[in-house]
């Protein structure tokens, strides 16, 4: 978090970007982001030596290993994204906030943190367009165990 953000946001939208935040600590996506990370990378070593004898080309095979490693840590990672921000409107909402205006103050939060118009997402986070949708999709506690 850049001191430029911390001026951007107002009081609402700080809290809901740091309840985001600290969602990632709270479910330990670190820990799940290093299996996910270490996991595919396993993947691909076994399966790449396991393939080496029967490959006619070990270059190639090796580039789609780690293109099947890569594709499996973004899809963890992306969700990992989704879930604190779920996180973060039900633990607003268990406080005393409505889902619906703590998840309009994180989606507000998220586009000014990103504002790339464009923003397609990356290897670890989905696009801004994709959370903030899901964001103002919610409306009680049903929407956000259905997301």
């Amino acid at each position: 978090m850049t001191s430029g953000l911390l001026r951007a946001l107002d009081a609402g939208r700080l809290r809901m970007f740091l309840l985001h935040e600290l969602s990632h600590l709270d479910r330990r996506h670190f820990g799940i982001r290093q299996v996910a990370i270490w996991g595919a990378a396993g993947i691909s070593i076994r399966l790449g030596s396991d393939l080496v004898s029967f490959a006619p080309s070990v270059t190639a095979m090796s580039a789609a290993l780690i293109l099947i490693g890569l594709t499996l840590v973004s899809v963890v990672m992306r969700r990992l994204e989704f879930d604190a921000d779920l996180s973060a409107v039900e633990t607003a909402r268990r406080a005393g906030r409505s889902i619906r205006s703590a998840a309009q103050e994180l989606a507000e939060a998220i586009e000014i943190a990103s504002p790339v118009a464009d923003d397609r997402g990356g290897l670890c986070h989905p696009s801004v367009g994709a959370r903030v949708a899901l964001l103002r999709s919610l409306h009680d506690a049903r929407s956000i165990r259905r997301a």
